[in-house]
């Protein structure tokens, strides 16, 4: 059978979401199948060890330098004339090529894009119109390539509910598959946690901390601020906040209100970070804090669970299928209950042993190489059935 994937996200700068499912995806693909032949479509020349030794995988590049409206030009011009001779397509990330002509399957993440609540106009102005015109675009394409594909996938059965929601789209024609954390996250051993905080404390000034990921609305960052500023007035030298921003843009937002709080001094700012710097961090966190307001799965407090770190996440959306009782859920709309739950972890040992135990055991249960057996099992149903 012969696969073609859009794997344009691999080369996305920022690490994370999409990006990790395509790796996770592509790489354990790469171990478990050596029969179907798959062509990634990619925008520049891929290197990834995974496939060095998988003859079966090869790499075509599409260029396409326009701005604005490089993505229409690139998926619906460009892509769909490069889809020839394939068996079957899968469009992995929210859109892909309408009326393609071939058999195929969409992962489709979330259906934000068609009514997304916590979409905002962020600085610099420019940003903020590539992220609208984005949004427009997918909120044009989804409709339109689910309504002919012949499988859709997706990451929760959250998701899949939202989807039947606001799109006419039969049950069964919906596969939930999870996501997992890279094999890379796992607890710090002890021999060199030591060594570890001098090195994080030399490059950042941090010792004992509560870490948080996220900068899109639906993060719930400006919450969790609240529910610290409650902590630092009642607990006295209580740990500092450590914010990993992927989007610097909204950075400038959250710092004024650190500043309104009066927590300049104890709130880190961070950029977005690599895998490794992420298995360092939340290694030595106190608390991993995620009180998400909507994640369609939620693969950063599944990364926390995986290197032993308890975690505090929004009782909302599909956070309870990641986290199950391995986790304390929060009310994310109340800051207060954020602040309980913090405090409770920084005053229960027995807890926290618990919910690390508990943690290691639920991150377990989620593996890319179970993800990517179940999307073969799904190629292989839908070209049998076509």
């Amino acid at each position: 059978m012969k696969i073609a994937i859009d794997a344009k996200l691999l080369f996305n700068p920022q690490p994370g979401g999409w990006k990790s499912y395509l790796e996770g995806l592509i790489d354990n693909l790469a171990l478990i199948d050596i029969k179907n032949e798959y062509c990634l479509f990619v925008d520049r020349l891929i290197i990834r060890k995974s496939l060095s030794n998988a003859s079966n995988f090869r790499t075509e590049i599409i260029n396409c330098n326009l701005p604005i409206i490089r993505e229409v030009i690139r998926e619906q011009i460009n892509l769909r004339s490069r889809l020839k001779n394939f068996e079957l397509v899968h469009f992995p990330c929210n859109t892909g090529v309408v009326r393609c002509g071939l058999p195929y399957i969409i992962t489709l993440h979330d259906v934000l894009a068609l009514n997304n609540p916590y979409f905002r106009f962020v600085r610099p102005l420019r940003k903020s119109i590539w992220n609208y015109l984005q949004e427009a675009y997918q909120s044009v394409v989804i409709p339109q390539i689910v309504e002919s594909a012949n499988l859709i996938i997706t990451v929760s059965n959250y998701e899949k509910s939202m989807i039947i929601n606001r799109l006419p789209i039969p049950s069964e024609k919906i596969k939930v598959i999870y996501l997992a954390a890279s094999d890379i996250f796992r607890p710090i051993k002890n021999g060199d946690i030591h060594q570890l905080r001098l090195e994080l404390n030399a490059k950042y000034g941090i010792n004992k901390y509560i870490l948080s990921v996220g900068s899109k609305p639906s993060k719930n960052i400006p919450g969790l601020l609240k529910g610290y500023e409650i902590l630092t007035t009642i607990v006295k030298n209580s740990p500092d906040l450590v914010l990993v921003i992927p989007h610097p843009s909204t950075e400038k937002n959250f710092r004024k209100i650190t500043q309104e709080l009066n927590l300049n001094n104890k709130v880190h700012f961070l950029p977005g970070q690599s895998q490794n710097e992420l298995v360092k961090l939340y290694g030595l966190a106190e608390i991993f804090v995620f009180p998400s307001f909507r994640e369609s799965f939620g693969l950063p407090p599944l990364e926390a669970m995986a290197c032993g770190t308890p975690v505090i996440v929004g009782n909302t959306s599909s956070l309870n299928e990641v986290v199950g009782e391995a986790g304390i859920y929060v009310n994310p709309n109340k800051p207060q209950e954020i602040f309980e739950s913090m405090k409770l972890l920084l005053e229960k040992e027995a807890l926290v042993k618990e919910l690390r135990n508990k943690g290691l055991k639920r991150a377990m249960q989620f593996s890319w190489q179970q993800t990517a057996n179940m999307t073969l099992d799904a190629y292989n149903d839908v070209v049998n059935s076509t």
